[in-house]
């Protein structure tokens, strides 16, 4: 008996240190500790008004040297969504402030279809620790009080306006700069620091410097520019992309990051999905009932159908009820 104990607590010791731990994406919180690789995905761009989703690298963004896939879980895949990695470099704590991403000299059939998509009213998605990027916008409708509400993704560009300085009626201009804020929480009871928010507000840029293009070191003038005008997209040109990194502490807890989403504004109805959903019930409705007549009608015509040759087949089970009636 004691050896047999000995044996059972060796085969649990060694049981024990060759456990390896599994982590559910979204489920259980991560710690990251300051100055560590914080990393950005790419999902999607979605509109209400075409129903039409397209990969993020469908158009001409600054793609890293290799795109990977990189969904996490089965719900991102049967919603549809393509989650990819990105040039982007973030690390826990550390602000960054009109960084290059990179530089692109767009054709004019690049130029054309970034246009048709933001006339399209197309929308960019991200994903940063399993949680979806967030445009905050005040409403102030209501002078006595000003309500924060939020909208997944942020807009791909906008249509220029009267009311919007350095713009012109007609012509879209795209959102190349972008201030990245995250919102992290600290606590006594885990060490380093867990993402509890994500917000992104785009702007438009059109960048300029001197000199030569001397790749991320070079010296931007229209960054501190408040007056820098907006990027059309008209013509074939370069374009630079930029980004601002921002980080703030919340007392946000990691168990209720999505009570913000909750404060989501009302997009617009999306009937296209609507009509295809009841048509597809409607069709499926029809086809069941359809069936269901068919057989009832079969049966009621062998019932009913009686040969005086015969004799009659015993009844059993609900067909009696016709009998009765």
């Amino acid at each position: 008996m004691p050896r047999t104990r000995r044996a059972r607590a060796a085969l649990l010791l060694a049981s024990l240190v060759q456990t390896n731990g599994f982590y559910l994406p979204g489920v259980a919180p991560r710690e990251y500790q300051k100055g560590e690789h914080v990393e950005i995905k790419v999902n999607k761009l979605s509109s209400t008004k075409t129903q039409l989703p397209y990969e993020y690298y469908a158009l001409p963004f600054c793609q890293p040297e290799e795109v990977v896939y990189v969904a996490e879980n089965l719900g991102e895949l049967l919603r549809g969504d393509r989650i990819m990695n990105s040039h982007y470099e973030l690390k826990m704590q550390i602000p960054e402030e009109c960084k290059i991403l990179c530089r692109k000299e767009l054709t004019a059939a690049e130029v054309g279809e970034f246009s048709t998509r933001i006339e399209e009213d197309y929308r960019v998605h991200w994903v940063m620790d399993n949680l979806p990027s967030a445009t905050k916008y005040v409403d102030e409708t209501n002078p006595d009080k000003h309500v924060t509400i939020y909208d997944l993704g942020f807009p791909l560009g906008f249509r220029g306006a009267d009311d919007i300085p350095g713009t012109k009626p007609g012509i879209n201009y795209l959102n190349n700069h972008l201030l990245l804020t995250v919102k992290y929480h600290t606590d006594e009871s885990f060490e380093g620091s867990r993402i509890v928010g994500f917000e992104v507000e785009p702007s438009s840029i059109k960048h300029a410097y001197s000199g030569e293009w001397k790749g991320a070191k070079t010296a931007l003038s229209t960054c501190a520019a408040s007056s820098a005008p907006p990027l059309p997209m008209q013509a074939a040109g370069e374009v630079i992309f930029t980004y601002d990194v921002k980080w703030e502490h919340s007392d946000i807890k990691w168990a209720s990051r999505w009570d913000t989403y909750l404060l989501m504004g009302d997009e617009q109805i999306h009937w296209f999905s609507i009509i295809n959903s009841l048509m597809i019930v409607l069709f499926l409705s029809g086809m069941v009932a359809m069936i269901m007549m068919r057989t009832l009608h079969r049966d009621f015509n062998r019932y009913n159908a009686i040969d005086a040759s015969e004799e009659v087949e015993e009844e059993t089970g609900w067909k009696l009820v016709h009998g009765d009636v």
